[in-house]
């Protein structure tokens, strides 16, 4: 990626950020966050599918549609808890260190197939961040009754 795609890359970031904050006021941010990180994902398929320009562009587009997805993980997981906030607020910042081993299975994938294969270990959480997303309400319901069982 040249300075110029870079540069981009960070614009994207903000306007992603600007724009995402602005439909999040009209539209349920989880649904939001579904859909940021589907398109996230198929951007990174796109880039592995195809390389060359269309595939910079794609990579370049991403920092558009993550922008908004740790702000919005971090308050959909820890709405609605009660007492349980800062418990859950914990966990949340806990499972950051998680997202350290993605890296490391990134560079173990490119090392032993290719730089465009390991683009799938990039893929993974950005499908189940979008699947988080649309079933929100669903899980956030199943935890709110098991809270008050």
């Amino acid at each position: 990626m040249d300075g110029v795609s870079f540069a981009i890359s960070f614009d994207g970031l903000m306007a992603g950020r600007l724009l995402g904050a602005w439909t999040m006021t009209r539209v349920d941010p989880a649904k939001i966050l579904g859909f940021f990180a589907l398109i996230a994902a198929l951007l990174v398929i796109t880039s592995m599918a195809t390389g060359g320009k269309v595939g910079i562009y794609a990579i370049t587009a991403i920092g558009f549609f993550i922008s908004i997805m740790f702000a919005s993980i971090f308050a959909l997981a820890t709405k609605g808890l009660g007492e349980h906030t800062n418990e859950a607020s914990s966990f949340v910042i806990m499972a950051i260190s998680g997202g350290f081993f993605i890296p490391l299975l990134f560079g173990a994938v490119a090392d032993h197939f290719s730089l465009q294969a390991s683009l799938i270990v990039v893929v993974i959480p950005l499908l189940a961040t979008s699947a988080y997303g649309f079933l929100f309400k669903k899980i956030a319901g199943e935890i709110k009754n098991e809270f008050n069982e």
